[in-house]
């Protein structure tokens, strides 16, 4: 059974890797930020994948070359990465699919990047500016040029299949301004041009962050991200709403990210015209209204002056990477102050833990 299988695959590999365009091969770009990078641990069942679903590496490492594409077994961005929505995006639309389409992922993502990494006039100096030494290392991987590499390996993807689709998630950085939705049009109408693409063609599917109901740090993004159709026709909102949160809440859990890809899949599935059922809760965050205990963060000096209505019993520093970085028992004070002098990071996410078990994320821009 194994060398049939083993069989099969190099057939189907040696399909796709020939001069002929194949245009029952739908392929997919997936770019953005720490959530589509992949931040849900997975297993050894997760990497049992449809022999029709495909990733092309976009950067070198180990076994992996660029613009080579192997079997879609999980982590897709980088080796060392984890499940994201791009893992189960593609798992829902092989199921409703024929069964003479294979599907083929390339991700693109940099934890805690802005929109400006993907944009063509912005992205050089967006980089040059970058203050973490991990997050430059992660734009090292793309030999300093993220949005160079994946144009270079879309067009390289482009000799195999046919381009169908761009799924987005960053936001948690910068979708706050009307700019954003103006940078992102730019960004897509790139792309678009880039590939020698139409939109009616490939639509552009931007997903919410976290949302409220999940007390996501950067859940007041998602109204921005709600207006994109608005500044661009071919583009629609993914809701968020009901998908898990993990521990920080500014990344999803798997079963948020399984959520969240299957919500993405089912719209692409309906602008190809299948008669596919939205998710029940797929509503938008500006349909959604969630009260949570006020809590006041003044920053100073890199101290942050905290003045809250409820008793907090502990606080968690959280990197943008999702790293934890120190628990401060404050022993159910109200008012109190956090030095955040010895952090490089351009931003540091506050969990509050009141004494009723809540948990209250805030942002701090540093």
């Amino acid at each position: 059974m194994r060398r049939f299988l083993s069989i099969t695959l190099m057939l189907m590999f040696l399909t796709i890797s020939g001069f002929a365009q194949d245009k029952n091969f739908y392929i997919y770009l997936c770019l953005g930020q720490s959530n589509m990078y992949g931040q849900a641990p997975y297993d050894s069942s997760d990497s049992i994948v449809s022999p029709r679903f495909f990733n092309m590496a976009t950067c070198n490492d180990d076994d992996r070359k660029i613009g080579e594409w192997r079997q879609g077994v999980p982590p897709l961005c980088k080796r060392w990465s984890k499940l994201g929505p791009s893992d189960f995006f593609a798992r829902r639309l092989l199921e409703t699919l024929p069964e003479n389409i294979k599907v083929g992922t390339l991700v693109v993502a940099v934890n805690g990047c802005a929109s400006d990494l993907f944009h063509k006039e912005l992205s050089k100096n967006y980089i040059d500016t970058i203050r973490p030494d991990w997050q430059r290392n992660e734009v090292k991987k793309y030999d300093g040029d993220p949005l160079s590499r994946l144009i270079e390996c879309a067009k390289k993807a482009q000799k195999d299949g046919v381009i169908k689709g761009i799924i987005y998630h960053q936001g948690e950085t910068d979708a706050y301004s009307e700019r954003w939705l103006i940078k992102m049009k730019e960004i897509y109408e790139n792309l678009l041009t880039e590939l020698n693409l139409k939109a009616e063609d490939v639509p552009l599917l931007v997903g919410e962050t976290i949302g409220a109901d999940q007390n996501g740090v950067c859940a007041h993004a998602n109204p921005t991200i709600d207006k994109i159709h608005d500044y661009i026709p071919s583009a629609y909102p993914i809701a968020s709403y009901g998908c898990m949160a993990s521990e920080d809440n500014v990344h999803f859990s798997k079963e948020g990210y399984k959520r969240l890809g299957t919500r993405y899949a089912i719209k692409m599935l309906q602008l190809y015209g299948y008669d596919v059922p939205d998710d029940k809760d797929s509503k938008l965050q500006t349909d959604t209204k969630i009260i949570v205990p006020e809590i006041s963060v003044k920053l100073s000096d890199k101290t942050a002056f905290v003045d809250s209505e409820v008793v907090i019993s502990s606080v968690d520093l959280v990197s943008y990477s999702g790293e934890k970085l120190k628990t401060i028992v404050v022993k159910g004070k109200k008012s109190f102050k956090i030095s955040l002098k010895k952090y490089s990071e351009d931003r540091i996410i506050l969990i509050f833990k009141t004494d009723k078990n809540e948990r209250i994320p805030k942002q701090v821009n540093l």
